[in-house]
């Protein structure tokens, strides 16, 4: 019963610590109207974090690095082409192409991990491409190493456009990124997204993208 007790006393105390934090967060913020066009689920927790409309719809899902840069560049055309599922065997979620329009164009994977079914991911993607306001877009490449695609980063951080890359270690020629510490030179032991229960902060609250957001230029 004691032990119980303690339990609820330091879980509630960690509510509050989050939530004060989160306050803060949301004071910081002066950009409410922002598109953030993601490679994965960074974007929707920046979202859902800063209590923002879901403006963008790369929520809850991930795009391939090999393919991120060029959905990215041709945002607005991709998002006025169909979607057709096409599962993976080797997949637990749902899995979906962009079908390109022409051949100028490459299929894009969009991976719906955080949807029951291809059917919920798809409905989302296009209720939020509706809402995405050109005039105020951002990039965010969460990029872990991946030799053969640094090469395409290095194009997305030349790109004239509000863009920040997150690594988890320097990458040389890469200048618009910072760097969070969560992944101890472990790529796949990262957990950027977690929870730092002392501090109510998440690893990813090490990124300053609140200043980011609130660039204009």
């Amino acid at each position: 019963m004691k032990r119980k007790i303690i339990t609820t006393a330091i879980n509630h105390w960690r509510r509050i610590k989050r939530e004060r934090w989160l306050k803060r967060l949301r004071k910081k913020n002066q950009n409410h109207s922002f598109s953030l066009i993601s490679n994965d689920c960074v974007g929707g927790v920046i979202y859902h974090d800063l209590g923002e409309q879901f403006r963008s719809p790369t929520v809850n899902l991930w795009i391939p690095n090999s393919q991120f840069l060029e959905f990215a560049q041709n945002l607005k055309y991709y998002l006025s082409c169909e979607i057709k599922e096409t599962p993976d065997a080797a997949k637990s979620y749902p899995v979906g192409t962009i079908i390109p329009k022409d051949d100028q164009h490459i299929p894009i994977e969009v991976n719906f991990m955080h949807y029951p079914s291809f059917e919920a991911g798809y409905e989302k993607w296009k209720e939020r491409s509706a809402r995405v306001d050109y005039d105020n877009l951002y990039y965010i490449w969460h990029f872990f190493d991946d030799d053969d695609n640094t090469e395409r980063l290095k194009l997305f951080d030349c790109w004239n456009v509000r863009k920040l890359s997150i690594l988890h270690k320097p990458i040389s020629g890469i200048r618009n990124c910072e760097v969070t510490n969560c992944y101890n030179q472990n790529p796949h032991g990262g957990k950027i997204l977690d929870v730092v229960q002392k501090t109510g902060k998440r690893y990813l609250d090490e990124i300053d993208y609140i200043g980011f957001l609130n660039r204009k230029g």
